[in-house]
């Protein structure tokens, strides 16, 4: 499939023919052993690399080989926004940052095989446990998709029909709902991990689902991140209560044409099997983006704001919740620190490091070994310590020099 916003739609070989192009995904858990897999692109030279790579990162993890030597380099030429993310952020991206932004970036630099490989067995665990605590109270239903515009319908019909079942409260918690609109004029992209309604005072709160490998909660640094996550869902949902939907922004940076006609499958999903959630018939008679999304504007302002934040934490081990952690909304520290984040993104200045008091942190890194921040960090280290020694040393010649003249004066 040729899926993505900015994709170029290139052609695949395999074996020296070429696959023909299908519109529908499926997982048809097909593994692929010895084929070698090249893109037939005249512009550029044959990328027959994909092997190599894989095995290359194998041995990152198993022989400590530095991962840098993968990365491909800044472009200087652009902002981080536009090189690295296309345009647009995920709500995750501002909690990497505020763990430690080096780390996002050198991860960002690296081939997404890579990157796989390095994934932790707890991130993995985790990712499982998500997706079995979606399928609890939601199933998949496979649609298929024709257009770059049909794939962000589904995010945004995922998040009506979630709207809807809680305005009409027939269904009170929902998993996994896609959100989206503006954190300081850019264009973020979110899925909230829990959404549930209090169908006596009409409430609405917000879970985000976290796991542990140990039965603790994490240290302060570590919530910091998770309540920040918290709070920009928070103000994307009220933002979308208010009316507030980012049409122009959304056509312009994933490049989606908002009155294309939506494919069959979707138009299908709408009028047939959604039928009993009473979605109007667009003016125009045509389903596309923007009829989408007034329903999903005029269905959020019936709703009220988000009520309370709470993070879930679940040991790994048993799959039970021992904690579940309110976090106030800080309107304050919520902007000082998107505002720190967004700065980066839109090249106002480089990537930074953790400070001093988090350097813990970087033990458990893959990139500790050839870290610039933390090459930068211990040349400042060293230059401070020459500097105090110098200045060590000037004071005993001050204090010598007195004693000298001082002894003088005696005589």
């Amino acid at each position: 499939m040729h899926l993505g916003y900015e994709n170029p739609r290139q052609e695949y070989e395999l074996d020296g023919t070429v696959l023909s192009e299908t519109s529908k995904e499926r997982d048809l858990g097909v593994v692929i052993d010895t084929p070698k897999f090249s893109r037939k692109d005249k512009s550029t030279k044959d990328l027959n690399v994909q092997g190599d790579l894989k095995r290359k990162s194998c041995d990152i993890a198993e022989e400590g080989e530095s991962s840098k030597k993968y990365m491909r380099k800044i472009d200087s030429s652009s902002t981080p926004i536009d090189s690295l993310r296309n345009g647009y952020l995920w709500v995750s991206d501002f909690s990497k940052q505020l763990w430690c932004e080096q780390q996002m970036e050198y991860t960002y630099l690296l081939p997404k095989s890579v990157v796989k490989e390095l994934e932790t067995d707890e991130a993995k665990k985790g990712t499982d446990f998500h997706l079995a605590r979606e399928l609890e109270v939601q199933e998949y239903v496979d649609i298929k998709v024709e257009s770059n515009e049909d794939i962000f319908a589904v995010k945004v019909l995922n998040l009506v029909i979630a709207l809807k079942k809680l305005q009409r409260q027939t269904d009170l918690v929902h998993r996994e709902v896609p959100i989206f609109g503006l954190v300081k004029g850019v264009f973020v992209i979110g899925k909230i991990d829990e959404i549930r309604m209090d169908d006596v005072d009409f409430t609405i709160d917000i879970v985000d689902l976290k796991t542990r490998k140990f039965k603790a909660l994490p240290k302060k640094s570590q919530k910091a991140t998770h309540s920040l996550q918290l709070m920009i869902y928070k103000q994307l949902f009220d933002d979308l209560v208010r009316g507030l939907l980012p049409r122009h922004s959304m056509s312009k940076i994933l490049k989606l044409d908002l009155t294309k006609a939506l494919g069959a499958d979707i138009v299908k999903h709408i009028t047939q099997d959604m039928r009993h959630l009473e979605f109007p018939k667009p003016p125009e008679g045509k389903w596309h983006l923007s009829a989408l999304l007034d329903e999903t504007r005029a269905t959020a302002e019936g709703l009220p704001f988000i009520s309370r934040l709470f993070n879930e934490y679940v040991w790994q081990e048993d799959g039970e919740s021992f904690a579940m952690d309110e976090i106030k909304y800080d309107d304050q520290w919520l902007d000082k620190q998107v505002g720190r984040c967004i700065s980066y993104w839109t090249g106002q200045r480089e990537a930074s490091g953790v400070d001093v008091e988090d350097a813990w942190k970087c033990h458990s890194c893959n990139f500790q070994d050839d870290c610039s921040w933390i090459s930068k960090k211990l040349q400042e280290r060293k230059e401070e310590l020459k500097r105090r020694e110098d200045e060590k040393k000037s004071d005993t010649c001050k204090r010598t020099t007195i004693m000298y003249n001082n002894k003088d004066k005696g005589c």
